[in-house]
């Protein structure tokens, strides 16, 4: 009897021990089970199902539609689209008008470029037209000016005839010292030279005015090299009158003159070298001065036809097409600039 129980108390245990170890795997497999959408809240499946919505005609659907709009939301949408093309037209526009002023702008620096080197080889070619005279034969204005260099004060100079007709010298004034290479006729196509200088022991510089006919009318020349620049310095003056307009050095120093006065150039030589030009009867004047106490002064005189140039001039430019187009322009941008 006893064993019996103790073999009933065994089986017993054991039971027991079974239906816990069975407890135990089924706890175990409830945990590695998947959750159903059943047992996930409703926000979370909304989450995990959800699908980004897809965008339509060019809209997200987060959009308000325009049947939901009122019609100022409705205005202002399409003001506002409308606001957004025109200013991408006005950009486009802006950007196609800035590459049509470029590319203009390119064509005409071009075409200035061009019509510049023709303008230098046309006067280049005008000036080789141009010989010296008798006074210029076998030198040079340099050399006559390096003939009074041992004076403080000296001149030299030239002046070069471009029209068909001689200039005849008409008068010569000499206020201040002395012309040591005096002024002469000018045949046409010829350069004459002319220097001055100061008087010995003088305190004065050279100041000499002198006056050509051409054609009907009169050209005048003027300038002044003082001895000392302390208060003064280089002035020339050149004009064009009819036959019958008295001039001297002092009226064209000074500007003393009446209605010719708007004939003349007359200009401070300091530091500004700028010609000083004038046109007047048919013919324009371009003259340069030095600024230290021995300038060159250079004097061209042209006609304002080519006409009226010289035969060696026409000759010079006979290769060029429409030379007489091409004088015209070239007095044009000499004078009327």
């Amino acid at each position: 009897m006893r064993n019996l129980k103790v073999l009933l108390l065994l089986v017993a245990a054991t039971c027991l021990v079974a239906q816990a170890f069975a407890e135990k795997q089924a706890a175990l497999k409830k945990e590695e089970k998947p959750v159903s959408k059943k047992d996930v809240p409703k926000k979370q499946v909304a989450k995990k199902d959800e699908k980004p919505v897809a965008k339509k005609d060019g809209r997200d659907a987060t959009e308000k539609k325009e049947s939901d709009m009122t019609k100022e939301e409705l205005r202002n949408k399409r003001d506002g689209e409308l606001w957004q093309i025109e200013d991408i037209a006005a950009a486009q526009e802006a950007r196609d008008e800035a590459r049509r002023e470029a590319k203009d702008e390119a064509k005409d620096e071009a075409k200035d470029e061009v019509e510049k080197r023709q303008f230098v080889i046309f006067a280049a070619s005008a000036q080789h037209a141009i010989t010296p005279g008798a006074t210029l034969r076998g030198t040079s204005v340099q050399a006559l000016l390096k003939k009074n260099s041992a004076y403080s004060t000296a001149v030299a100079g030239s002046i070069e005839n471009y029209s068909r007709w001689t200039m005849f010298l008409n008068h010569c004034e000499v206020t201040d010292g002395q012309v040591s290479n005096p002024f002469v006729n000018i045949p046409p196509g010829k350069q004459e030279g002319f220097a001055s200088r100061k008087t010995s022991m003088s305190l004065v510089g050279s100041w000499v005015y002198c006056s050509y006919r051409v054609h009907g009318a009169v050209v005048h020349i003027m300038y002044d090299s003082p001895y000392s620049f302390t208060w003064h310095a280089n002035w020339l003056a050149v004009a064009i009158t009819g036959p019958y307009t008295h001039m001297n050095a002092y009226k064209m120093y000074h500007s003393d003159c009446d209605s010719w006065c708007r004939h003349m150039s007359l200009k401070r030589f300091w530091s500004n070298v700028s010609p000083v030009e004038i046109c007047n009867k048919g013919f324009c004047v371009k003259a340069t001065m030095g600024t230290s106490h021995h300038p060159i002064i250079d004097i061209k005189v042209y006609p304002t036809t080519y006409s009226g140039t010289s035969m060696s001039v026409q000759n010079s430019l006979a290769n060029s097409f429409n030379p007489a187009a091409k004088w015209d322009n070239f007095i044009k941008n000499q004078f009327y600039h």
